[in-house]
Formats: C-alpha cells, sequence, structure tokens
C-alpha cells in the first residue's frame, strides 16, 4: 500500500476534518474516498469555473471584506452603477 505526504493549511485541514468527522469519515476515508471518485468518473470531480462578480462579492461578504463606507442605501446604489 503506497503512502502520500501532503502539506496542507492548518486551518484548511481542520475545517475539512469537521466536515468529515460529521459523515463519520476519518480523514484518510476521506482522501481514499476523493481518490475513488477521481478514477470512477476519470477525471477531476470537482465543478471547475471563474469566479463571477457575485462570487466574489460573496466572498467579499462572508469574509467581512469591505470597500469603503456609504452614508446613505442610495450612496451605495448609485456606487454600485458604477
Amino acid at each position: 500500500m503506497a503512502q502520500i505526504s501532503v502539506k496542507i493549511d492548518d486551518k484548511l485541514k481542520k475545517e475539512a476534518q469537521d466536515i468529515l468527522a460529521s459523515y463519520g469519515v476519518d480523514v484518510s476515508t476521506g482522501i481514499r474516498m476523493y481518490f475513488k471518485a477521481i478514477v470512477r468518473s476519470n477525471g477531476i470531480p470537482l465543478e471547475l469555473r471563474p469566479m463571477t462578480e457575485l462570487d466574489e462579492a460573496n466572498y467579499e461578504a462572508d469574509n467581512h471584506i469591505y470597500h469603503g463606507s456609504y452614508s446613505s442605501f442610495e450612496e451605495y446604489k448609485k456606487a454600485m452603477r458604477k
């Protein structure tokens, strides 16, 4: 049996571990499941697409990234039309 060593961001690993654990799956099993999905689909079983403006706005909102402030909703709408 082969062994794989991968360097990964601690936060990403913890988040993935928590999600897998909610399904009763450990990380090694989750990775094996992903590899089996690669083989079964004969490709990468992910939807890969460019980030849209909406995706970017949602990302910024989720991560509390703000570009300025507005004194009114009308000022905000005016800025969004640019």
